[in-house]
């Protein structure tokens, strides 16, 4: 490229998609324009490639086009980064982190998505995970509402920039798209963004968030305050500590205080599979 720059004042050439990030490149200053090739140019390999369109002069920013779409100015789309004043620590590959991450688009289309982090086994996260991930959240973070609210920022983070700031990886999607990845830094921005909603949600509008769980260590987790139902009314409501000590004593866990407030809802309420049936039909009956 230097050699063909320096005795040519116009250039075309097809490069790694990937390139249009690294501004450092020495001949990067006189790209004016790229377009993304949405197909496969060469018969070893499919790798994602673009045609990147360089003039005579030097220029601070450049045009970004999808085949024969315009997808704007990359400074314009660079604004449109997720981003959050404070940052929290979350902890990338961690074999027990309350959040997954599927960081690739699969060939059915735009699959990239947080989700609760028992759907991968500790087993399969490791330290060089890069496709997949389980994320350890800090402890004062609601993680329901954070998986919605993170993957809210990320449909619309790739709405906005047409996926520009996610690596394209080798394989068409159905919809004719490069599949993408999310690196884990920009993976850290858009969950800040994410949490910074919520605190903004619930300072500006005072605005109480529920959830339903069936775990209580998840409940303790992440609840200033629990309700425990015994045949639909609620039996017990409180902090943690305020339930445990209700129990008189010291020393009782939320096992136990589930078990003292509805236990007996196990013996009359029948099997797990009877109680399926009972609120299947209360349903359908409204």
């Amino acid at each position: 490229m230097d050699q063909c720059l320096e005795h040519c004042g116009y250039v075309g050439a097809i490069l790694p998609e990937s390139f249009i990030h690294d501004r450092t490149l020495p001949f990067a200053q006189r790209l004016q324009s790229v377009i993304e090739l949405n197909c496969r140019m060469f018969e070893d390999t499919d790798q994602p490639v673009c045609l990147a369109l360089f003039g005579p002069e030097s220029n601070d920013d450049f045009l970004i086009y999808r085949m024969n779409l315009k997808l704007g100015a990359y400074s314009t789309l660079k604004h449109k980064l997720p981003e959050a004043e404070n940052t929290k620590d979350w902890v990338f590959n961690h074999p027990n982190g309350e959040i997954a991450l599927k960081a690739i688009d699969d060939t059915s289309g735009p699959t990239i998505a947080f989700d609760r982090g028992q759907v991968y086994s500790p087993a399969d996260i490791k330290v060089s995970s890069r496709l997949f991930t389980r994320i350890k959240v800090p402890s004062s973070m609601r993680v329901q509402h954070l998986i919605k609210s993170a993957n809210d920022v990320l449909g619309r983070f790739r709405l906005d920039t047409g996926d520009v700031f996610l690596t394209a990886f080798k394989g068409l999607r159905k919809d004719g798209m490069f599949r993408r990845r999310l690196d884990y830094s920009m993976a850290r921005n858009i969950l800040n963004a994410a949490w910074k909603l919520l605190v903004d949600l619930r300072a500006n509008y005072g605005t109480t968030l529920f959830f339903t769980t069936h775990y209580l260590e998840e409940a303790e987790s992440h609840c200033d305050r629990m309700a425990i139902m015994h045949l639909g009314k609620v039996a017990a409501l409180g902090t943690c500590k305020e339930l445990e000590a209700s129990l008189g004593g010291a020393g009782h866990t939320l096992n136990e205080v589930f078990v003292h407030y509805a236990g007996s809802a196990l013996d009359v309420g029948g099997t797990f599979r009877d109680v399926s049936a009972e609120r299947a039909t209360a349903q359908r009956l409204g």
